[in-house]
């Protein structure tokens, strides 16, 4: 299969950039919709009934996935393949491993044990954000080596939103953004021929790869339709066999 990827560097840092298979994107969209109208599946999988964590502390549901999943769709073998292109392709000595691997939380060595429902049911390191009128993100970075972002459904009415009542701002050309719902990646700092922040498009279905020290956020939403996102964590082998080995 033939991709194309973007692999740039907005403001420094690496972010590669490309779309995620459409039937991948489909059978994630489905199996979040399976699992939020199926009480004794969002038990297990969703954030909202208390038995899994809720990342950050944030008060919208989060639908977690296992690994048997993820690998049954071709997703976990799709992005492996990109968190190794991202490697071989860019110049971070830090990111120099390898092999790279969808990390998955082992509840099993007591690693962190909120993060399995029994122990038959342990989630992969990966997982849908539902938002909603009011939901954000503060920003954050994550605990991995690459972390990544697939956006799976954007509101008719986010555009629309995004530049509503410029007028009475003074900005009758529209260039005043009020960031409804968007991503946005910080660094460094901000100054005369460089800028601290990018703010990616947002189209359903695009996949975006990068550091996960890179600090990143989603501003508060002003629509009622739902943006839903999918995060995810890869992590080195080499450096996860250790981690175990450590534990």
């Amino acid at each position: 299969m033939k991709l194309s990827v973007k692999l740039h560097q907005p403001f420094g840092p690496y972010i590669l950039e490309t779309m995620l298979p459409k039937n991948m994107l489909d059978a994630i969209n489905k199996k979040t919709e399976d699992i939020c109208s199926d009480p004794k599946e969002m038990e297990k999988f969703c954030s909202s009934t208390g038995n899994i964590p809720n990342l950050l502390l944030r008060d919208f549901e989060v639908v977690y996935f296992t690994e048997e999943f993820l690998e049954q769709i071709g997703f976990r073998d799709f992005v492996e393949k990109l968190g190794n292109y991202f490697l071989e392709n860019t110049d971070d000595n830090n990111l120099r491993y390898d092999d790279v691997k969808l990390s998955i939380i082992d509840g099993g060595k007591d690693r962190d044990p909120s993060f399995k429902h029994s122990d038959k049911l342990r989630y992969s390191d990966a997982w849908v954000n539902r938002y909603y009128a009011g939901d954000f993100t503060p920003i954050h970075d994550h605990g991995s080596d690459l972390a990544g972002l697939v956006f799976l459904e954007i509101p008719r009415s986010l555009e629309q939103e995004q530049y509503k009542n410029n007028d009475s701002a003074g900005d009758p050309y529209g260039e005043v953004s009020r960031n409804n719902g968007r991503v946005q990646f910080v660094y460094g700092g901000n100054n005369t021929f460089c800028s601290d922040n990018y703010t990616p498009e947002q189209e359903v279905g695009r996949l975006l790869l990068f550091p996960s020290w890179l600090g990143h956020l989603v501003y508060p939403m002003r629509t009622t339709e739902e943006r839903r996102t999918l995060s995810f964590n890869l992590i080195s082998s080499k450096e996860y066999y250790e981690r175990e080995e450590m534990n």
